[in-house]
């Protein structure tokens, strides 16, 4: 083997060595303070070794590195310690490799590394967008290094600025990460969970179109509403829909609900899983928990406020259910609903409420009708319903029952 090839083993074997040891940790100052050290474990002549840190971003994302060849209690930071060395100014404004001939001159002899090899050297750390830092390594008095050791430690200068690198990339990528985090996070207020549940399986997943399923379907709107507008400053008006419709919110989901359309003083909630009796019912209960809830705010603004009263519709049975894309010149958009004869008829229905009232449709009637006193309201003709609608005006729970 050559000396050329006994110097390449042993560069890298020293730095297969150190990368197998630095596994340990993903921590930047620490890779960074493990590669300083070991210019002095590798090198019996270096006297000491120095990682100076000059890029802003980098040093963020780190604690300071403090000088090894002093007490821990009185630590000293590197960078401060030696910024103002001339040969470490030289080597930060030039980008090259120096070496001070001379140290007993006041780094008066620094030269550029076409001259022999001295007793301390300044090398350049560079990265993507230029240099980051500076390894500065002093061989004891009287000594110089040699070529080879300089070899070895432009390696480490190397493996330094890959480390640097590396963790200014993963930073962007965290930071990425929460930023869509939080803007995910934001706009999913304005998401039905439902369409938030579809998304986490893969964005992929909204092409899959609707599917007929078995839903219950509940509309609700506040009486009055427009005369309530004219009446009301639209303070005093955004004040009311926030109170009642953010109580109706907490009782929606805590009976599995999910409320995927609004539109002013309404809203459209969808009622799916637990089988057709167990939707139906937990939709039933949402009603008569929401109509108690009316009655308690009202009762909490009396006297500032007048009462409110809030109409509900519901219905049973199978729909079309799931995103629905529109596509237009301007973009996209998508919405998640259930549409069909089913939904059309529980939102006729709503309209016979009055007063407060919730009125269930006949199919919805049928699968509450254990648990509910209901009260049989007659058929009637709907608009845009072929057939007159049996409807039934929702009581009470019976005494017993359990949805």
């Amino acid at each position: 083997m050559s000396l050329q090839d006994d110097i390449l083993a042993q560069r890298f074997a020293n730095l297969q060595r150190l990368a197998q040891e630095m596994t340990a940790t993903l921590e930047l100052g620490k890779l960074l303070e493990r590669i300083r050290d070991e210019a002095k474990l590798a090198v019996p002549s270096a006297k000491e070794s120095c990682l100076l840190v000059f890029d802003e971003q980098t040093a963020e994302l780190m604690a300071p590195l403090h000088c090894s060849l002093v007490a821990p209690g009185d630590p000293k930071v590197c960078f401060l310690c030696k910024e103002n060395r001339a040969i470490i100014r030289l080597a930060q404004d030039t980008g090259e490799l120096l070496a001070c001939i001379n140290r007993q001159m006041g780094c008066g002899g620094c030269s550029l590394r076409t001259v022999p090899i001295g007793s301390e050297l300044a090398i350049p750390l560079r990265g993507e967008s230029g240099l980051v830092g500076v390894l500065s390594v002093v061989a004891d008095e009287g000594s110089e290094f040699t070529e080879q050791e300089k070899l070895f430690f432009e390696d480490l200068a190397r493996l330094a600025a890959n480390c640097i690198v590396n963790a200014r990339e993963h930073h962007r990528a965290a930071e990425s990460a929460i930023s869509a985090a939080r803007v995910v996070e934001h706009l999913s207020k304005f998401v039905p969970s439902a369409v938030r549940r579809i998304t986490e399986k893969g964005l992929d997943s909204l092409d899959e179109g609707k599917a007929e399923s078995d839903v219950t379907v509940m509309f609700l709107d506040l009486e009055g509403y427009s005369a309530l507008s004219e009446r009301l400053e639209q303070e005093q008006l955004n004040f009311v829909i926030e109170r009642y419709f953010s109580a109706y919110l907490d009782i929606i989901n805590e009976n599995g609900g999910d409320i995927n359309e609004t539109a002013g003083d309404g809203l459209m909630v969808i009622f799916r899983g637990e089988g057709p009796l167990g939707h139906a019912r937990k939709g039933a209960g949402a009603a008569l928990s929401i109509q108690k809830r009316t009655r308690e705010i009202n009762g909490e603004l009396a006297g500032t406020l007048e009462p409110v009263a809030v109409n509900i519709g519901i219905n049973s049975g199978p729909a079309f259910v799931g995103p629905t894309k529109f596509e237009g010149v301007s973009g996209t958009r998508w919405t998640f609903t259930a549409s069909g004869p089913m939904t059309n008829i529980a939102a006729r229905v709503r309209g016979l409420a009055a007063g407060g009232e919730a009125v269930l449709a006949e199919e919805a009637a049928r699968r509450v009708r254990e648990i509910y006193q209901l009260e049989d309201l007659g058929h009637h003709s709907l608009r845009n319903v072929s057939r007159p609608v049996r409807a039934y005006r929702l009581v009470r729970e019976r005494q017993g029952g359990s949805a």
